[in-house]
Parts: structure tokens; C-alpha cells; sequence
């Protein structure tokens, strides 16, 4: 396994035992999916072969939109956040890429996580930010619910809850079994300033500007520290 920090995000590469895996930060700019690269700049998607690591191919490049900031994949999608909206976009076959759909929102920042067909985005601007939460149907989204945050970065999720990054409030748990009417659980005040998490399992990963917090996730309520790497 290998570890990543830059700018306060995370990027995390793992072997599950079926091939390449990846697990990144709601903030960051690239994924990897089995042996395929993907990246974006200000305006486009880029994929890249990097079944032989010593010599990535590009193999696509895909014009999306302005000012897209991060990406997430999950299953076979990639979900986009830009500052006006998320763009999903289909990565069945990597070498025939398309935009799938598109859900619009007001001009903010925007990571994302999915679990099943809930979107989970955080959206902030200078003065105030929230949660919004959607349900996929078929290539549409219904606008499920959101939360007055304050300001908002990365979150992850595992099971019914998930854990959001304010730089002023903390890290905060939710509990989002019902996603019509989330519950805020905790304010964890161990980390100043987070701006990303990753949750693995029983382990939850947060990330600041310069160093990392592990803590043991196996009471989602009272997280233990195991370990401050600067």
C-alpha cells in the first residue's frame, strides 16, 4: 500500500489481491480503476493504459466542462465535481469514455462520494457551504436533502455513515441511514483544520495542509488516534 499527501489531499493506492485498485480522497484531481489512469485538468478528462507502468499510453481525452476540481470513481463512473455542477461520466469501456449525466448546482466547490445510487457532495463558497445529498434514477437525480455547513471540504463514507472535513467545525459524523433526514452525530475536534478523509474498513485516514491523522473506525462514534504523521 502507498500513501500521498499534497495540498491536504489524499491519494492512497492499494492491491485488493484482483488487480490494481485505488482509493482516493473526495478532493483529488485522479483515480485509477483496474489498470487505467484517469486525470483531469481545468477542462477535460484524460486516461491513460498504465498496464505497463513504466510507459503510460494515452488512450483518451475528453473535453467536459470548465473548471472541474475533483474525482471519484465508483463502480464503473466517474463522478466529476466542478464549480457548477457534478458531471457522471461512464467508464465501462476506458477507451469509449462518455458524459452519462450532469446534476447542476449554485457556483461552489464540489468533492463527492457515492455509496450505491446516493451522491453525497459538498459544495462551499468564501461565506458558507453545505451538504446536498441525491438519489440517481436511471440518468436523472432527485435532490434527496442538504445541510447548512460551514465550510465544507472532502468526506467518505462507510455503511450509514459518513464523515465530512469543515475546515472551521472539524471533522463531523453523520448519520445518513435515511437520507431524507440525516442526523449529525459528533463534531471531532482531534484534527484542525481537515481537509480530506478516506475510510477504509476500520481505519479512517484524515488529511490537514501537512500531515495525516489514522484513527481506528471501529466505533464510528468514538474514534481512537493510532497514529500522527507529519
Amino acid at each position: 500500500m502507498s500513501c500521498g499527501l499534497e495540498d491536504g489531499n489524499i491519494n492512497l493506492s492499494e492491491d485488493n489481491g484482483n488487480g490494481k485498485a485505488s482509493t482516493n480522497g473526495s478532493t483529488s484531481r485522479f483515480t485509477i480503476k483496474d489498470n487505467y489512469l484517469y486525470t483531469i485538468e481545468s477542462n477535460k478528462l484524460k486516461v491513460f493504459d498504465i498496464s505497463i507502468s513504466s510507459k503510460p499510453n494515452l488512450i483518451n481525452d475528453l473535453y467536459i466542462g470548465n473548471n472541474i476540481e475533483t474525482i471519484f470513481s465508483y463502480r464503473d463512473q466517474l463522478y466529476i465535481g466542478a464549480s457548477t455542477g457534478i458531471y457522471i461520466i461512464n467508464i465501462k469501456n476506458p477507451k469509449y469514455v462518455y458524459l452519462e449525466s450532469y446534476i447542476e448546482h449554485w457556483v461552489a466547490r464540489d468533492p463527492v462520494v457515492v455509496k450505491d445510487d446516493i451522491i453525497y457532495s459538498t459544495t462551499r463558497n468564501s461565506w458558507s457551504g453545505q451538504l446536498n445529498i441525491y438519489q440517481k434514477q436511471n440518468n436523472s437525480f432527485v435532490n434527496l436533502s442538504s445541510f447548512r455547513m460551514t465550510q465544507p471540504y472532502g468526506l467518505g463514507i462507510s455503511d450509514h455513515y459518513l464523515y465530512i472535513c469543515d475546515i472551521n467545525d472539524g471533522l463531523i459524523l453523520f448519520d445518513v441511514k435515511n437520507p431524507r433526514q440525516i442526523v449529525k452525530l459528533k463534531s471531532f475536534n482531534d484534527v484542525q483544520s481537515p481537509q480530506d478523509v478516506i475510510v477504509l474498513d476500520k481505519l479512517i485516514i484524515v488529511s490537514t495542509a501537512n500531515q495525516f491523522f489514522l484513527f481506528d473506525s471501529s466505533d464510528p462514534i468514538n474514534l481512537k488516534l493510532i497514529q500522527q504523521i507529519k
